[in-house]
């Protein structure tokens, strides 16, 4: 891994329990995004994994967060899910890709904590109570 190599999460939820929004990748001192083709929950998986959040609730694609600027740093993504950093994934070459920022990927990924107070059997079903939750919780 890159030793100037951070991940971030722009235009989401961040607390605790969630933290979702565009993926945005640091290569040597310069923000840029992640490309969606074949962005998959295997992918996502590094990335929330990489900001200590051990589970993926949802993936994104079509700039689901909006249109980030600058570089598009990875394309064409194909990680296994063991990998410490998207860097370690196979891709066509940092820089490289064929898409535009409407392509840009996103991911919500949970702690895992308070999974226990419903059963999830669907995983939308959790995020959007989590969803009320937090904004419930902004608005008091």
């Amino acid at each position: 891994m890159n030793a100037d190599y951070h991940v971030r999460l722009v235009n989401g939820i961040h607390n605790s329990t969630v933290y979702s929004g565009r993926v945005e990748i640091m290569i040597n001192g310069e923000w840029g995004t992640v490309c969606d083709n074949g962005w998959d929950t295997t992918d996502a998986s590094v990335v929330c994994r990489q900001l200590g959040y051990p589970v993926v609730l949802a993936t994104y694609s079509s700039a689901h967060f909006g249109r980030g600027s600058g570089a598009i740093w990875f394309g064409d993504l194909q990680c296994s899910g063991e990998e410490e950093s998207l860097d370690d994934c196979s891709h066509i070459g940092i820089g490289r890709h064929n898409c535009g920022h409407y392509e840009d990927a996103g991911v919500a990924c949970s702690s895992g904590k308070n999974l226990n107070y419903c059963c999830i059997i669907n995983r939308t079903i959790y995020l959007v109570l989590v969803l009320l939750y937090y904004y419930k919780i902004q608005f008091l």
